[in-house]
């Protein structure tokens, strides 16, 4: 669950995260961007304003240092807890053919000469008197029986305590083992094979760390982010102790990995450096850093590669990567919806900045009659509530305190306005604000956000905030929803849909036993229409050397996307069937300057594809299928053949040659239309339900 933004610069975006558990729900991650979205007014060619797409303002200066300052704080502890569990930890390997090994931890493990895995991961640290006697009773506990097999489990609690002693050392001081893992080998039928017990992450890692391993480590947290800090150095561990008996080379992230400071401090360092060393940089060719990757006539081996331990530290700490503000608690953060009204010589802009009382005479003239009328106009603001400001750091304290300073000095005490809250229906009940959250202002679609959030059967599994790589100064929430999902059972016709540039979806609809009962198609493409339509456009104020900035239509490209994927969707749904799709994944480009390959970029296959598949089962279509595009080129539709994957055309069953296809097995020579691929794809998914079936 860690890592950056996972969308584009979208200001709401949702897709499927996981995968569907026990036909129950499917998981969704549905994402707000922090401040609020206001159209800007341009001017074209004739001199008339126009609205142009919104933009979405920055938050307030402090809340940004906030947010900052809370990642630093996050990015800060996952490390410390790391090197606490490193310093603590143990491990002993074992190889298929019974040699064992000690793991000296700080030196790089490379498994060689056969298979490796963990028999013992062990954690030895020191506790005080009252978590002594935590540890004594759990391990008074008696142990379970193993219902398969009638042996008791090797531990008596979940965290795998073994023991726990005084430390001759230190007075007042325990000594605390537990056993995160143990395996062995066991030999199968056909080959051994290793199995291993381990401590659960979230139960039970989780709570090990914060409760007994590094309590100390998030007292300077806030308290909602102390589990999810907990969480994600949990399953890193664990990650890094399940790596250990593959190739990969393992380690543990330092402190300057994810800290946004530090690793600014190294960055600026790194490049003074390189600026102060006069001496050139080093190079090496690419086939002397990779021998054997390429032949001695291949030109690419003698490219030229920057070798140079000043440019590798330039490059290397560059983009710090910051965790997330990850809350594991699903009622942490809150969404709530103000609704106030104001006078109607407010602009928006003054409303967002609540300044109700400046009124324009020429902002009421631009109102509607019937606002006119009414003299006054609604204000909806969309709030997330994060509980981020319950802290002692000093560096927090110092940020509300230049706040409240900043306040007095312009005679706003900073107050909300008085607004009726509600939350939507997945939250259930308005939480009451705390002197612990801060109030952030989002860009809420309610349409499509709502469409989720607005459901009294869909959970809240957690949420976190994440910071953009590129644009610092822009945050955004991400909720983990849980949509109820039954699977639909039985046999049902097929909906198959293949994608195209001339239209944008043909779809053909088949029942069970192949036979097509209805086709059709979206024409034209209006995916390609929109973006020619704004290429052109801004072409014409570029060429007038006008101001290009913020002039982007990536969202009402994925606007146009959405209408697509809702009305194959909602036909499928109508007729009771399996959507199955296109799966292309390459799309041959023809040139560097060629025309087809701009329509091949404006319309974005993938884009579809994703979308379809998280509102499919939501809307209870069941999941998508998908058709490979090989099999959609390369199958004769007449008898069925196939080109094998390593045949040459010359002995191929099948090949293509301008755009024919061209069959050995029948003699078939043909042109497949998109009709033809919409029934090729329905007709194959129905196979594929039948023979599930078992029909």
């Amino acid at each position: 669950m860690s890592g950056g933004r996972i969308t584009g610069g979208g200001i709401v975006s949702w897709y499927k995260e996981a995968t569907l558990t026990g036909d129950e729900h499917v998981d969704l991650v549905i994402e707000a961007k922090f401040g609020h979205s206001t159209p800007k007014d341009r001017k074209n060619r004739k001199g008339k304003k126009v609205k142009v797409p919104s933009e979405t303002a920055a938050l307030p200066r402090w809340q940004r240092d906030a947010l900052q300052r809370a990642t630093v704080l996050v990015s800060d502890a996952v490390p410390q807890v790391l090197q606490r569990f490193e310093r603590a930890l143990s491990i002993v390997m074992a190889r298929d053919d019974g040699e064992e090994r000690v793991l000296v931890l700080g030196e790089p493990w490379k498994p060689e000469g056969g298979r490796w895995g963990v028999k013992s991961a062990q954690l030895s640290f020191l506790v005080d008197a009252k978590r002594a006697q935590q540890v004594q009773d759990l391990l008074a506990q008696p142990k379970k029986v193993i219902k398969s097999t009638g042996a008791e489990t090797p531990y008596t609690n979940a965290y795998h305590f073994l023991s726990c002693k005084a430390d001759a050392s230190r007075p007042e001081s325990f000594r605390v083992v537990c056993e995160l893992m143990r395996g062995e080998w066991v030999a199968g039928t056909k080959a051994k094979r290793f199995t291993s017990t381990k401590v659960d992450v979230t139960t039970g890692v989780q709570r090990l760390f914060t409760t007994y391993l590094a309590p100390g480590v998030f007292d300077r947290l806030p308290r909602a982010l102390r589990d999810g800090v907990a969480q994600e150095a949990a399953q890193q561990a664990m990650s890094n102790l399940g790596l250990l008996g593959t190739k990969s080379d393992t380690s543990f992230p330092t402190r300057e990995d994810r800290n946004p400071e530090r690793r600014r401090q190294l960055y600026e360092r790194a490049i003074d450096h390189l600026i102060e060393d006069v001496r050139p940089l080093n190079y090496a060719k690419a086939r002397d850093l990779d021998p054997g990757a390429y032949k001695a006539d291949d030109k690419r081996g003698d490219r030229l590669v920057v070798r140079d331990d000043r440019w590798e530290a330039m490059i290397r700490n560059r983009d710090p990567h910051p965790f997330p503000l990850y809350f594991i608690t699903a009622d942490a953060v809150q969404v709530q919806i103000g609704e106030r009204e104001a006078g109607a010589g407010v602009s928006k802009a003054d409303r967002h900045r609540r300044r109700l009382d400046k009124v324009s005479e020429q902002v009421r003239n631009s109102r509607s009659e019937k606002i006119k009328r009414r003299g006054s106009t609604m204000i909806r603001n969309v709030y997330a509530l994060l509980p981020i400001l319950d802290t002692s750091d000093e560096g927090m304290a110092a940020i509300l305190k230049e706040r409240d300073e900043r306040r007095i000095k312009n005679g706003r005490p900073g107050a909300t306005p008085t607004f009726t809250f509600r939350a939507p229906a997945v939250f259930g009940k308005v939480r009451k604000e705390t002197k612990k959250d801060m109030r952030v202002l989002l860009s809420y679609d309610q349409a499509r956000f709502g469409r989720i959030l607005e459901r009294s059967d869909v959970k809240i599994a957690c949420s976190r905030v994440v910071q953009d790589t590129k644009a610092k100064d822009d945050w955004y929430l991400q909720l983990v929803v849980h949509v109820p999902y039954t699977k639909p059972e039985g046999l049902r016709p097929v909906l198959g849909v293949t994608l195209g540039l001339d239209a944008i979806a043909t779809w053909a609809l088949v029942s069970p036993d192949g036979q097509v009962l209805n086709t059709g198609s979206m024409a034209p493409n209006p995916q390609i229409a929109t973006y020619l339509a704004r290429k052109r456009a801004l072409e014409t104020i570029q060429k007038r050397q006008s101001w290009m900035g913020g002039r982007t239509f990536d969202r009402e490209l994925e606007g146009v996307t959405h209408v697509i994927t809702e009305a194959l969707v909602s036909f499928a749904k109508e007729q009771g069937a399996i959507l199955a799709l296109h799966d292309v994944t390459y799309v041959q480009k023809a040139g560097a300057d060629s025309r087809l390959n701009e329509l091949h970029t404006a319309w974005n296959y993938g884009q579809l594809t994703k979308q379809v598949g998280y509102k499919a089962p939501i809307a209870g279509v069941g999941d998508p299928e998908a058709v490979s595009d090989y099999e959609v080129r390369m199958t004769c539709q007449h008898c069925g053949a196939i080109r094998k994957p390593k045949q040459s055309s010359e002995k191929a069953d099948t090949w293509r040659e301008n755009g024919t296809l061209h069959c050995r097995k029948c003699g078939m020579d043909s042109h497949p239309t998109p009709v033809d691929d919409a029934i090729f794809i329905a007709r194959t998914v129905a196979w594929r339900q039948v023979e599930r079936e078992g029909r």
